[in-house]
């Protein structure tokens, strides 16, 4: 894979990371038509990591292994560990589906990472970072299941049956409660809290709220419990 890219003053006042874009669209391209992903894929952050000066949209995220350089959203196949397309973040360039209304940024971007799979019925993994009911809603509508952790809040999320979903899980580890709610489509949502070291909450398009998990986890105290999941 070759790409060139001539210096310009004028693209970059446009767009900062110009000189990237075809290198992304290429690779993008590229693992489309090079690999069929299997049944998850998933979805997430990755640091391009920088050592030099002058690099556009620098980001410093402490929590990463590197914490310094170009952020990107990328999906991934669960099945190869292959990332098969990425995404930049945070800059002013407008991309693609970011003018649909009501379609936030966030949801843009995922959408762009998802397009070449579009009703394909595959399932979307994701942390808290990108969970939440509206973007369960929109890959519903183009036929994608969704399995995604959504950052705990006392009375979330409207519209469910019960408003206190972290209340309402028990104190035992393994604990969990799950609410159900049909969508205005027609469709489902499920949204689990479930107790581990501490209280995680997951909202999905997907799955079964019968415990077919199991895991043997040591408490601090040194004892060994074991517990079924959702």
């Amino acid at each position: 894979m070759h790409v060139l890219e001539v210096c310009s003053i004028d693209k970059f006042r446009n767009d900062p990371l110009y000189q990237i874009r075809s290198t992304i669209e290429a690779f993008n391209n590229h693992m489309e038509n090079c690999i069929k992903p299997g049944r998850y894929l998933v979805i997430d952050k990755s640091m391009n990591q920088w050592l030099g000066i002058g690099m556009p949209n620098l980001k410093k995220v402490p929590r990463k292994p590197h914490p310094i350089g170009q952020e990107f959203k990328t999906l991934a196949d669960h099945h190869t560990n292959c990332i098969l397309r990425i995404d930049t973040t945070c800059d002013p360039k407008p991309k693609e589906f970011d003018g649909e209304t009501g379609m936030g940024k966030l949801s843009a971007t995922v959408k762009r990472l998802v397009k070449p799979w579009f009703f394909s019925g595959r399932t979307v993994v994701a942390d808290s970072w990108f969970g939440s009911p509206a973007m369960v809603i929109m890959q519903e509508r183009l036929i994608l299941y969704t399995v995604m952790q959504v950052a705990k809040r006392r009375y979330w999320p409207r519209g469910m049956p019960s408003t206190d979903i972290v209340g309402q899980v028990e104190a035992p580890r393994g604990s969990h409660f799950t609410m159900k709610k049909t969508t205005d489509d027609g469709n489902t949502i499920f949204a689990c809290a479930y107790r581990d070291l501490k209280v995680k909450a997951f909202i999905s398009s997907c799955g079964t709220t019968s415990l077919v998990g199991y895991k043997s986890i040591v408490e601090p105290n040194g004892s060994v419990t074991g517990i079924k999941r959702p």
